[in-house]
């Protein structure tokens, strides 16, 4: 919600808008749709679609805020971020849609995830005058 935030004043072209707004879209349904399964409302939430929906809205929201020209590093950031939740997820072996079960490396890669949400969030807190 931070860098969605940040999107609309630095935003220079439609698609970046678009892609912006739409990740923005996919990333509060995956968080939705997980707040949802905790609740216990299975049937709303399959298991691990919500991560899909999730690391969809984080890799557009990346791209949005990289074709910007103020938010490129933020857009880095984010799109590193997005990928290590992707390798994280599909090599997941509880992951219904696991392209190679590695517990290892998804261990690994969900940590490093983990820890990028932590940095740039704790970072996207900071006023923007600050900065």
């Amino acid at each position: 919600m931070g860098l969605h935030a940040r999107l609309p004043d630095a935003t220079q072209t439609d698609f970046a808008s678009s892609a912006g707004f739409v990740g923005f879209l996919f990333g509060c349904f995956g968080a939705v749709l997980r707040i949802a399964g905790a609740l216990g409302l299975e049937g709303t939430a399959t298991t691990g679609f919500w991560w899909v929906m999730l690391l969809a809205g984080l890799t557009l929201m990346g791209l949005a805020a990289s074709l910007t020209g103020e938010l490129r590093l933020w857009g880095a950031v984010v799109s590193i971020s997005g990928a290590l939740g992707w390798v994280s997820l599909l090599t997941d072996p509880a992951f219904s849609g696991v392209l190679v079960p590695m517990r290892p490396v998804h261990v690994t890669f969900a940590a490093a995830f983990c820890l990028s949400w932590v940095v740039w969030g704790a970072v996207l807190m900071v006023p923007r005058e600050n900065r």
